[in-house]
């Protein structure tokens, strides 16, 4: 019971965290209207959605604004986002790959992130499929993408498409930079902060940094998670008769994420609980000589788990909200448990109980695989342990095998 409130402790205190993200900061509506007040940053993610929003707190209390109600969100811990009209290729250059090297853009709205504001604007549009970025001189009226594309060779080889760099020398080169220097830069904010930041400086400005912290949003990821997992038994006595059955028990936990390389490979630690307890028993007769012997054996088994996995994890991104994962994992129960194995024989001559036979069942690191999908801020995974958390015991007169198990979980996300 303490073990259950721990967990439930735990899964209040996450929530807790992720409702810590409000910041001051305002937005502006598309009538031109400035709004103060409280912005939960949390919120501003998947920003393109078309039924996106975010809660906003007022002196007229708290609100639920869409993205396509707003022409600029900010809040202090500098993030600053504006709606513009932009080009902008599709969605999919980094899964899906085909064999055009050539990117067509297309003019859509879409609510940006600002990095940099100058003369010229440095701008990131997030997605699962990759971060893009887009520039926006004063004087014109669209940002326009600066592309990178992956493509595939008609003879199978993974190619890209620079073409950002070229832009970056013909369009925004203060005379300082050779192709040399140029074809060294990467398609990341980290790059394209500090080259645009050099390039305004050259220009005698001072560039306004939107964003002082160079942080993929989503690279730390915590989720609580709530479901299920049943691990399976069998055991043999000495008189070769098995006995052979499986604990469900509900599971809690939390599970911390960083992602790298494009938001498509992670690794995680998370930590789940469970309480698998169970009796059960087996009957069965035997013979000696005249006499039958009628046997009932009961087993007990406690197993508290508290599990604790490290892994890493690769997603898929078929669309922009719905992504796939799997995952590969050790794990290990850090507590113990116990199991109980009593017998009592029934014959013409009485009843016999025997001694329980009794034993202390300690904890082994395994490896386990697990895959699931995501959609938003909801996932649901499965994951399999090709062997046991758990040490297989031998009893006096018993074998105890515990085997692999199935665990399914549902999980809300929390972007830190």
């Amino acid at each position: 019971m303490k073990k259950t409130i721990l967990f439930l402790l735990l899964l209040i205190s996450v929530k807790n965290y992720a409702q810590k993200s409000t910041n001051a900061g305002y937005y502006i509506d598309n009538n031109g209207i400035k709004r103060e007040g409280e912005v939960n940053s949390s919120d501003l993610i998947d920003v393109n959605d078309t039924d996106a929003y975010f809660f906003f707190k007022s002196e007229n209390g708290k609100a639920k604004v869409l993205f396509s109600e707003v022409s600029e969100i900010f809040t202090t811990d500098n993030q600053k986002y504006v709606r513009l009209n932009a080009l902008v290729n599709d969605f999919s250059i980094y899964d899906n790959l085909g064999t055009n090297p050539d990117v067509k853009l297309t003019a859509k709205t879409l609510v940006l992130q600002v990095l940099i504001e100058g003369s010229v604007c440095l701008y990131k549009l997030a997605s699962d499929n990759g971060d893009k970025f887009f520039y926006k001189n004063q004087n014109e009226k669209e940002a326009v993408q600066l592309v990178f594309h992956k493509f595939m060779s008609e003879d199978g080889i993974k190619k890209e498409n620079k073409a950002f760099q070229k832009t970056l020398y013909e369009k925004f080169n203060c005379g300082n930079k050779d192709v040399s220097e140029l074809v060294k830069i990467k398609y990341t904010a980290a790059d394209l902060i500090t080259y645009f930041k050099e390039y305004l400086t050259c220009k005698n400005e001072t560039p306004k940094m939107a964003i002082t912290q160079i942080k993929g949003k989503e690279s730390y990821r915590l989720y609580g998670q709530l479901g299920g997992s049943t691990w399976g038994y069998d055991a043999e006595n000495n008189e070769n008769v098995s006995h052979e059955s499986s604990v469900f028990a509900p599971t809690a936990g939390a599970e911390f994420e960083i992602l790298f390389s494009k938001k498509t490979f992670a690794i995680f630690f998370g930590l789940n609980y469970a309480d698998f307890s169970q009796e059960s028993e087996v009957n069965y007769t035997t013979q000696s000589s005249t006499i039958t012997n009628n046997h009932t054996e009961k087993y007990t088994v406690d197993l508290p788990y508290l599990g604790a996995q490290l892994g890493v994890r690769y997603y898929f991104f078929p669309k922009n909200n719905l992504k796939f994962f799997t995952d590969l994992y050790i794990s290990t129960n850090l507590l113990k448990g116990e199991i109980t194995i009593a017998e009592t024989m029934t014959n013409s001559g009485g009843t016999y109980i025997y001694d329980p036979e009794k034993s202390t069942i300690d904890s082994a690191g395994v490896i386990g695989f697990g895959f699931g999908a995501e959609y938003k801020n909801i996932s649901l995974r499965m994951n399999l342990n090709q062997s046991s958390p758990f040490f297989t015991k031998s009893f006096d007169s018993y074998f105890f095998e515990i085997k692999n198990s199935v665990t399914a979980t549902l999980r809300y996300r929390f972007t830190l």
